[in-house]
């Protein structure tokens, strides 16, 4: 699938691609001036992200062929 195109199955997702990240201090560095407009942190946001390999803001849900899957960080 091309970035920015939704999938169904939910396990290439972007939200669980290593490429991914939501962390609100990490888009508010990304997106300087932000905070003038409300707090990344709000409910507008919802879950958006980065995608670090493709350099767009997108949602969770969508996919691509370059998913990488995150790393397991639970403890075992």
């Amino acid at each position: 699938m091309h970035p920015g195109k939704k999938e169904t199955s939910g396990q290439s997702q972007c939200g669980n691609c290593d490429h991914f990240n939501n962390d609100p201090a990490v888009l508010e560095e990304h997106f300087k001036g932000i905070n003038s407009l409300s707090s990344v942190r709000g409910c507008s946001r919802g879950d958006a992200g980065i995608c670090s390999f493709h350099n767009r803001y997108l949602l969770p849900v969508h996919s691509c062929s370059d998913f990488v899957r995150k790393p397991d960080t639970r403890e075992q």
